[in-house]
């Protein structure tokens, strides 16, 4: 109810939208995706299509890894503009309620973002990370796989979190480090 599908999007079998929602012109939503009430998706988001996932063999030759899981985006999310979010490999890659993407996120397989999170431009976020509650990211982050955030973490200059981190505050570089130490040793 009161949910507006603008022109060329595409909506796949099994999808659900939440109430209030607004799909803006060239959204895909791939199949079993589930949006929750008021989600705003902007032009050129791409929710819930396959993950990038290979395995070798010992010959260097690549096989797909059937990506069977799903993406839920839940209730007050706003995606800006390019955004991709992947499937899950299997279960599912979750938006938590009031986050904010801004343009040209990637958002992989598996990962969970916490609730009120803000992820700046161009970040990435490899497959299986976990992000706590009130996160955000300065354009241009970097979170590699299986790590996890805790909540109320700011990343900027970049960030590159190689490692899991434990401790709320401020980080910056790569690998991050606390911005106090961050900012010492670049004067160094």
């Amino acid at each position: 109810s009161g949910s507006i599908i603008k022109a060329n999007s595409v909506l796949e079998q099994d999808v659900i939208v939440g109430e209030d929602c607004i799909l803006h012109p060239n959204v895909v939503v791939s199949s079993a995706c589930e949006l929750g009430d008021r989600v705003s998706l902007k032009s050129g988001c791409v929710i819930g299509m396959e993950g990038f996932g290979f395995a070798q063999d010992d010959k260097g030759k690549s096989y797909r890894i059937p990506q069977t899981g799903k993406v839920v985006i839940e209730d007050d999310v706003m995606i800006s503009t390019n955004c991709n979010i992947d499937r899950a490999a299997w279960d599912e890659t979750r938006i938590r309620a009031g986050s904010k993407l801004d343009a040209l996120v990637h958002i992989a397989h598996n990962v969970e973002i916490g609730d009120d999170s803000i992820i700046l431009a161009q970040t990435g976020i490899a497959g299986s990370s976990k992000l706590g509650k009130r996160v955000i990211t300065s354009g241009q982050s970097a979170i590699t796989d299986h790590v996890t955030i805790t909540d109320d973490v700011i990343l900027v200059q970049r960030g590159g979190v190689i490692n899991n981190i434990d401790k709320p505050g401020v980080y910056a570089g790569t690998p991050t480090q606390p911005v106090k130490d961050y900012l010492r040793n670049s004067a160094v």
